[in-house]
């Protein structure tokens, strides 16, 4: 095996460097590799269908969490979280839901503010609402440490998560972007 040694590596105007095929251009582990502003440097998800019940006006963790380490302590994390909520009630009241994502114990910026809740419904008694919440944050953990990110949830009167047939799930997907 030989080694090739660069300060720089460049192509004339209208060329493309290629990678011969079947083979492997490994930019990590060798040293570290800054891709472009903007790029996006890992992905991870977690989708969770099992059932919750809750009627706690104070928010409660919802039963999963993602974890997530960062590759550079500047990177943005950008945070899709969606959730099937179903608001009922056996006599005629207000329902509400409203959800929060933490990053350890930390309220990540732009969360649902405690009492400020994302959907409502004066349900009378009998009816119900089933909802579809689903928001998108930006995080600046400011580390290279793991960090682990859990949705959680509040709610005014009786709502169910996750009660559609099994055929919906919560969705939590956490993008680390480049600075």
């Amino acid at each position: 095996m030989s080694t090739l040694e660069l300060k720089e590596l460049s192509h004339p105007s209208g060329e493309v460097i290629k990678i011969a095929a079947g083979k492997t251009l490994d930019l990590h582990s060798q040293g570290t590799t800054k891709m472009p502003s903007g790029s996006i440097l890992q992905v991870v998800n977690a989708g969770y269908s099992t059932h919750m019940t809750t009627s706690s006006s104070t928010y409660v963790d919802t039963g999963y969490q993602l974890s997530i380490t960062p590759l550079y302590a500047n990177s943005k994390m950008f945070i899709t979280f969606s959730a099937h909520a179903y608001l009922n009630s056996g006599s005629s009241s207000w329902n509400a839901v409203a959800f929060r994502i933490l990053r350890d114990s930390t309220t990540v910026t732009g969360s649902d503010p405690q009492g400020g809740y994302a959907f409502g419904k004066y349900t009378p008694s009998g009816q119900y609402q089933y909802v579809t919440y689903s928001k998108t944050y930006i995080d600046s953990p400011n580390t290279t440490n793991a960090v682990i990110y859990k949705p959680q949830v509040s709610a005014i009167g009786s709502v169910q998560i996750n009660n559609s047939g099994g055929t919906e799930a919560t969705q939590l997907i956490i993008m680390e972007i480049a600075q």
